[in-house]
């Protein structure tokens, strides 16, 4: 991390303030952050499988379209994003092998969804 350095010439009295206010826009910045995490309670859990073999496929991804928010399935197919607000959202389920799943789903509280079947890619 590169480390700012104000030249020597600024006034002490200005430099203080200079580096009292960036010390406060981060702060601004955190709070903002941390507010928007407090807000969103919601989780979209569930899990994904085979469609033919119906066995759980693991290390599945699992993103919501369109954010840097998603999942990896564990051992049982299951996976879990959070936290999120209730809400629609857009999923794409991708497995190597498998054809790629794009599905809309609406967030509620207290709910889950149902399961993801992924159909082997057929090569041809």
């Amino acid at each position: 991390m590169k480390t700012l350095h104000l030249p020597q010439s600024i006034h002490p009295g200005l430099r203080l303030l200079l580096v009292a206010g960036s010390l406060c826009l981060l702060c601004l910045i955190q709070l903002s952050v941390f507010s928007d995490a407090a807000h969103a309670s919601g989780r979209i859990e569930g899990h994904v499988y085979d469609a033919k073999a119906d066995r759980a496929l693991v290390y599945a991804n699992v993103i919501v379209v369109g954010t840097m928010v998603g999942a990896m399935t564990m051992s049982d197919g299951g996976f879990s994003i959070s936290p999120l607000e209730a809400g629609t959202y857009e999923l794409q389920v991708t497995f190597v092998g498998y054809e790629t799943l794009r599905e809309t789903v609406e967030l509620k509280e207290g709910e889950t969804l149902p399961d993801f079947l992924l159909h082997p890619h057929e090569y041809g």
